[in-house]
């Protein structure tokens, strides 16, 4: 068994939902940023979706997060995502105004 640091995704946010990461292996999501690089404040909405599922209130992290201009948040986290195919799926209130980084590790 080996132990993998990574980035998992660094990109802008939709706004509909859209994919951000698969996972590939048993990967355990640690750390997640979101950004606001907009003119005026965002929401943004993260889930944890299971393999062959879709965003709902049963798997939501985190709900209308509203992201002051030029703010960002942090959640230092230890999520599992131990089937290949979950995902993690995000939306912003406004199209590619709020960027998302997503960390951990993945055990191969």
């Amino acid at each position: 068994m080996a132990i993998q640091e990574k980035t998992f995704a660094q990109q802008a946010v939709d706004d509909s939902n859209e994919t951000i990461y698969t996972a590939t292996d048993t990967d355990i999501l640690k750390t997640l940023i979101v950004t606001n690089n907009h003119t005026a404040d965002v929401t943004v909405t993260i889930w944890v979706v299971p393999n062959s599922g879709s965003a709902s209130d049963e798997n939501v992290i985190i709900f209308e997060r509203n992201v002051p201009i030029g703010d960002f948040f942090q959640l230092i986290t230890y999520i599992p995502m131990e089937t290949t195919g979950d995902s993690v799926v995000a939306v912003c209130s406004v199209a590619d105004k709020a960027t998302i980084y997503l960390g951990g590790a993945s055990i191969t």
